[in-house]
This record gives structure tokens, C-alpha cells and sequence, in this order.
């Protein structure tokens, strides 16, 4: 009788052990982490912040306007975070600094300056709540005066349309990311996985979630 119980008992802590290894695989292969490199996606993630992402999720869903995706624009880049900003078919326009969509103004509300650390530079910068589709809004950064790589964009983009499969992304610091007004939108095909949220380091404790 002893034996049995033992036996069950060393079962059991098999199952456990098996169950705690195939739900520490299932979390790494299925919500990978990785870090936020440099200031283009500020406020939403101070430079260098964690994030967690999905894998596969475009697999069953269509990217969205606000989704923010990580992506390889070639074969040779380690990979990009941006956020969706116009879908296959979508006319993208910067006019004055402000984001047109299918010639609809996308519009902002100033909320606040704050001071970044931007390229070891302390830069005043305005955050501003953009809403870009129905209740779908988030913060960008813009700046009326400033210096540096802040005030480096162009405040006029041309219209284009977003090719088929394609999508528009653009960073949530408009005057100091590298994006689609740069390479031009992005294939579905190139896009690894969807974000979910950021652990933002100790000047911002907080979870930001998408």
C-alpha cells in the first residue's frame, strides 16, 4: 500500500514538472519578450523598456490602425517597433505636422510637455492623445520648438496609397523615427508579431497596455 502511494505521489510531481516546463515553453515561444531600442516609439516606451508580444497573431487576425507591431523591413535589419497607422487602401498625407487618413484629419489633444532624455539630451517635448479609429487612441510626441533629431522630419508628406497587403507605420515620436515616410509601407509577410504591452523602467513605472 505504501508503495502505491508513493508510486502516485512520484507520478504526480512527473506531471507537475512536465506541465510547468510545457507552459514555460508554450509562454516563450507564444509571448516572447524583447526591449525597446532608442527614443522613436517615446512616450509609449522609454528607451529600452521590456516588452511582451504575440507570435501568430496575424496568423488569424488582420493588423488594425494602433497596433504596434515588430517587423524586419529587409532581410538584414534585426527588426523594428512601430506603430499601424494606415491599412491596404488607406491614403496617407502629413500636412503641417498633422497625419491625414483617407483625407480625414486624424486629430490630437496637447496634454502635457515633458522632459525626455533623448539621445543624452534633456529635450522638452508636448505629448498629445491621438485618436485615429473610433475609440482606438494613444500618445504621440511632437514639438513646436526643440532641437536635434526631434525637429530633423519633415512636416509634409505626400500622399500615397498603402498597397495592397501593405500597411503604413509610423513611430509615436513623429520627429525622430525612422518609419514608412522613410522605407514606405511595410508587407503583412514581414511582420513578426503583434505587441500587447511595455514595462516602462523606473523614471515610469507603469504597464502600458495595447
Amino acid at each position: 500500500m505504501n508503495q502505491d502511494k508513493q508510486e502516485k505521489s512520484d507520478l504526480l510531481v512527473l506531471k507537475v514538472f512536465s506541465y510547468f516546463w510545457l507552459i514555460i515553453i508554450s509562454l516563450l515561444f507564444i509571448f516572447p519578450y524583447g526591449r525597446s531600442e532608442g527614443p522613436s516609439m517615446l512616450p509609449t516606451a522609454e528607451q529600452r523598456s521590456f516588452y511582451i508580444s504575440i507570435n501568430y497573431y496575424y496568423n488569424f487576425f488582420e493588423p488594425n490602425y494602433g497596433d504596434i507591431i515588430w517587423f524586419n523591413k529587409d532581410k538584414k535589419d534585426d527588426g523594428l517597433v512601430k506603430r499601424i497607422v494606415g491599412l491596404p487602401g488607406d491614403t496617407i498625407q502629413i500636412i503641417d505636422n498633422t497625419l491625414y487618413v483617407n483625407d480625414q484629419k486624424i486629430n490630437n489633444i496637447k496634454i502635457k510637455k515633458k522632459l525626455f532624455n533623448i539621445e543624452e539630451k534633456n529635450i522638452f517635448l508636448t505629448i498629445y492623445k491621438e485618436k485615429i479609429h473610433k475609440n482606438k487612441t494613444y500618445n504621440i510626441l511632437k514639438n513646436e520648438f526643440g532641437s536635434d533629431c526631434v525637429n530633423s522630419r519633415m512636416d509634409a508628406f505626400e500622399k500615397i496609397r498603402v498597397p495592397k497587403n501593405h500597411y503604413f507605420v509610423l513611430g509615436d515620436n513623429r520627429y525622430c523615427s525612422s518609419d514608412s515616410r522613410d522605407f514606405g509601407p511595410i508587407k503583412k509577410t514581414s511582420i513578426n508579431e503583434k505587441i500587447l504591452f511595455f514595462y516602462k523602467p523606473k523614471s515610469y513605472q507603469s504597464w502600458d497596455w495595447e
